[in-house]
Parts: structure tokens; C-alpha cells; sequence
């Protein structure tokens, strides 16, 4: 917020869904766009936005600079938890707090007071991503497991 004062948060509505896909599109072709996993990652943003109003999902979008900077899409798990599934910024907006702010303004919107609970998901094995959650100090952590999937 001190970089960009002018910084501003939206509830994600139908019109802001190609600012959203817009910012993954972009989160991708900053990091290793050829990682099988990143592509499959992109490829179910562009169909939950494809299937937006069917999936009942909520999200927020960040605009800083005049341009969309970060973008949350979640749904709720349950009366008390919501599960974040897709969190992404363009990297000039993440080096300078993008994913804090939008988790900010997310965790403190009334759209989530009848929450108790965020689960942040899956760290799709990018370096880094793992020990930045650490540092919203979860309440719990569950033991996850990766499997691999072989063919002869």
C-alpha cells in the first residue's frame, strides 16, 4: 500500500473475470511456462472462469497502477472455512506485497465474516511459496502427501 496508495480491492463479478485470467496468463509466463504442472494450474483458472456462475465461487481482484495487480478466486469448504484455490500477481505487484494486500483485504471483507477459517491450499511446489504461508502463522497445518503416476 505504500507503493501503490492508489491501490484498489473488488469482489471479482463476470466483468472482472478476463482481468483475473489476464493476471494468471501473466503469473505464468513470468515463471517456467513450459512446467506441466503451472500449464494444468492455468488451464483450471480458465475453466473456472469459463464456469463461473455454475462453480458458486467467490474472489477478489487487485488493482494497483491502474492495472489489474492480483486476483483470489475461493469457494467455501464449509460454515467455517473457505478454501482459497487460485491466488496469483503479476510479479512487479508481488515483490511489493500483492499477495499480502489481497489476503488483507480478503480476511477482512465482509464476505468472510461468517468464516473462522482459511485454507490456502496447495503450494504447487514453487520455492518460496510454502514458507511465505508460514508467515500468516497458520492454526494448523495437515500432513499432505504427493503421489506420482507411472505408465508401462
Amino acid at each position: 500500500m505504500k507503493t501503490y496508495p492508489d491501490a484498489k480491492y473488488f469482489p471479482l463479478t463476470k466483468d472482472l473475470l478476463p482481468d483475473a485470467l489476464n493476471i494468471s496468463e501473466k503469473w505464468l509466463s513470468e515463471h517456467d511456462d513450459a512446467d506441466i504442472f503451472l500449464q494444468f494450474e492455468l488451464s483450471n483458472i480458465r475453466e473456472a472462469v469459463n464456469n463461473w456462475e455454475n462453480l458458486e465461487m467467490q474472489s477478489g481482484i487487485l488493482y494497483a497502477d491502474g492495472e489489474p495487480a492480483a486476483m483470489i478466486m475461493f469457494s467455501a469448504l464449509s460454515e467455517q472455512c473457505i478454501d482459497a484455490h487460485f491466488e496469483k500477481s503479476q510479479k512487479k505487484f508481488a515483490e511489493n506485497g500483492a499477495f499480502v494486500a489481497i489476503n488483507k483485504f480478503i480476511a477482512s471483507s465482509k464476505t468472510l465474516e461468517p468464516y473462522e477459517y482459511i485454507n490456502m491450499e496447495e503450494d504447487i511446489r514453487i520455492a518460496g511459496l510454502k514458507q511465505s504461508k508460514d508467515l500468516y502463522r497458520p492454526v494448523f497445518k495437515i500432513k499432505k502427501y504427493y503421489g506420482e503416476f507411472f505408465c508401462r
